[in-house]
């Protein structure tokens, strides 16, 4: 689907799931964080759960970066 899609579709697609993206290229990195729609908040805060589970370790990424409030847990990368 996304293959197909044309970037003004590719667009609503992105603008279905997301609320905002705001980009950082200010530094030798390019950092992003990606809001999601409120109705897709319980879709991400899933995934976060998820990926914290496998493997005994901690995700690496902390909730901010997906815009997800979690009561203001927050994650190493140890």
């Amino acid at each position: 689907m996304w293959q197909e899609a044309d970037a003004a579709q590719r667009g609503l697609m992105v603008a279905e799931v997301y609320e905002r993206i705001e980009v950082d290229l200010s530094g030798s990195t390019i950092e992003m964080v990606a809001t999601p729609q409120p109705r897709w908040t319980p879709f991400f805060e899933r995934v976060i759960r998820l990926r914290g589970t496998t493997g005994g370790k901690a995700p690496k990424t902390p909730l901010v970066e997906v815009g997800v409030d979690l009561g203001g847990q927050h994650w190493s990368d140890d």
